[in-house]
């Protein structure tokens, strides 16, 4: 039950950014993907997404390009290579 309550809490929580200090673990990053399929083609349009940073369910290279930046502050190139279970449709 103490789960359940704290997966509402972080559903309903508003984000606000945090100034004065590097990203940690604990929070929440929101950053711009881009990837390029295997094989070559055309890259994929930027997707905005949320990363929980330290969170089992996110990935180590994303918590170990994001742990220490500051907001707003360029990020290095992160190549990764993933599987997605469901064929994408270009």
């Amino acid at each position: 039950m103490t789960k359940t309550l704290e997966e509402m809490r972080e559903r309903a929580a508003t984000f606000a950014p945090i100034e004065g200090r590097a990203i940690e673990d604990g929070d929440f990053a929101q950053v711009k993907l881009l990837g390029t399929p295997d094989g070559g083609g055309d890259p994929r349009k930027p997707t905005a997404c949320c990363g929980h940073i330290g969170a089992e369910e996110t990935m180590e290279p994303f918590n170990a390009n994001l742990k220490g930046r500051q907001r707003r502050r360029s990020l290095r190139i992160l190549t990764l290579t993933i599987r997605p279970i469901i064929p994408i449709r270009s």
